[in-house]
């Protein structure tokens, strides 16, 4: 539902993480489902203090579900964190190399 009073979901931590991070890396699939109702309020592809996107978390922790919904929702797979790695750099797992390969 979208707000006619919008939160700042573009917030930052201590540690420069903003919602969409958290949403990913707690795996929370109906919060990210209530966050792209408001996209508009959103950087999909936001990073952190160390240049992680939530692409970046939902790849290094395996989330294959948020990894195709962030690619979906126009995450981009190419976003360099700041030790020049893109989100498939930190795959371990196939099914998800598969998925950013296409």
């Amino acid at each position: 539902m979208e707000s006619k009073h919008p939160i700042k979901l573009n917030l930052q931590d201590v540690n420069g993480l903003q919602i969409l991070h958290l949403v990913v890396i707690l795996d929370l699939k109906k919060a990210f489902q209530c966050l792209m109702l408001n996209r508009q309020y959103l950087v999909i592809d936001s990073q952190d203090d160390n240049g992680w996107s939530p692409l970046h978390y939902a790849v290094f922790y395996g989330r294959k579900e948020m990894v195709y919904l962030l690619l979906q929702n126009g995450a981009s797979k190419n976003k360099l964190n700041k030790n020049n790695k893109v989100p498939k750099d930190l795959s371990q797992d196939n099914q998800i190399t598969k998925i950013l390969d296409q």
